[in-house]
């Protein structure tokens, strides 16, 4: 199958928009940011300035720098939101119609207009900050500390002919991603221990090599963000593991498109 155009825009930390045909799905769309003694976790200006449409939402984890901006993006485009539970509770505490929310099943496919989504479990990053889950609606969800992890899932996207595997915290099972073949993988680093690459790339195959989640998301706006993880140490180690593997740095806010 030859793969059709799709268009892709990094959104900073580990937040993607894929555009396909006249559909738009969202991965961790968080562009709010907190810039010094903002306290809000989500900037409905930022948001509207810089997400204007979307059909699909879906979310690696539940922390508020992956999560945060959803509920306010859902007010202005409707879009219909995939995650774990604690995902969709949190986003039931923000008012969130309940036909809008579809719980994940682990390593079952999810139709979403072009896109095929499948969640596989996967693992955050060591030591975490937020650990936890709501099993119900929480009572109080305002600073960024009330985001719980609320269990990680790796994400392979197929569409019109692409796959995107993403590995949204820096950390993941071997057992789930092995034999894996991708157009694109994108991959957090920030955190990442010394054998997250060598073990990454020894369990999955990828044409392109997209880092994410190296930006400084604390204290830079999303116009001029910062470069909280060296982006050329990162290159050093992924070709000391595997010469020959294409590094695809996109800049945030960047726009590529692939395919015919």
């Amino acid at each position: 199958m030859r793969a059709k155009k799709m268009r892709c825009r990094f959104l900073g930390i580990n937040g993607f928009e894929f555009i396909a045909g006249n559909r738009t799905l969202l991965l961790d769309p968080y562009v709010s940011r907190t810039r010094g003694g903002m306290r809000a976790v989500s900037v409905p200006e930022t948001v509207r300035e810089h997400i204007t449409c979307a059909d699909y939402i879906v979310l690696s984890h539940s922390h508020y720098d992956h999560l945060g901006d959803v509920p306010e993006i859902c007010k202005h485009t409707r879009a219909s939101v995939c995650g774990s539970k604690t995902t969709l509770n949190i986003c039931r505490f923000f008012g969130m119609e309940e036909d809008s929310l579809f719980q994940f099943v682990s390593r079952t496919p999810m139709e979403l207009g072009p896109f095929r989504v499948t969640p596989l479990p996967s693992l955050h990053k060591t030591p975490m900050k937020t650990p936890g889950v709501y099993d119900r609606i929480p009572g109080s969800i305002h600073a960024t500390g009330d985001f719980r992890e609320g269990g990680t899932w790796a994400l392979l996207i197929e569409v019109e002919g692409h796959s995107i595997l993403d590995i949204g915290s820096a950390n993941f099972a071997e057992e789930e991603l092995r034999g894996i073949e991708c157009d694109y993988l994108i991959a957090a680093i920030a955190g990442r221990g010394a054998d997250f690459v060598p073990r990454l790339l020894d369990s999955v195959r990828a044409k392109h090599l997209i880092p994410s989640h190296w930006d400084d998301f604390r204290s830079t706006p999303i116009e001029d963000p910062g470069e909280s993880y060296s982006l050329d140490e990162f290159r050093r180690e992924v070709h000391a593991s595997k010469p020959g593997q294409d590094v695809m740095v996109v800049r945030v806010l960047e726009t590529f498109t692939t395919g015919l």
